[in-house]
């Protein structure tokens, strides 16, 4: 299993970087430690707050990424999925 810092450090070398700008690629990055800032925050801390901020930017962030996900999704080929397989393999 992939931990959080090393999901974040991996990401743009991830296959699916192929699909995402860099700008996406960076706004993911922190959306990501963002949301797991907060999970950590609310699951063991509790004399601390998420801030409005970073709530309304992951609120904000999360269905635009899935949506372009989804995009992402629909336009994969089965030669695209056995590339991308064979990509993966080599971060397991």
């Amino acid at each position: 299993m992939i931990k959080e810092d090393e999901s974040i450090k991996t990401l743009p070398k991830f296959p699916l970087s192929d699909f995402y700008s860099k700008e996406e690629i960076n706004a993911i990055k922190n959306a990501i430690k963002k949301a797991f800032e907060a999970r950590s925050i609310v699951q063991y801390y509790a004399n601390k707050f998420v801030t409005k901020e970073d709530s309304d930017f992951i609120m904000a962030f999360a269905p635009l990424f899935i949506s372009k996900s989804k995009e992402i999704l629909i336009k994969l080929n089965e030669e695209d999925i056995k590339k991308l397989r064979k990509k993966i393999k080599m971060f397991l």
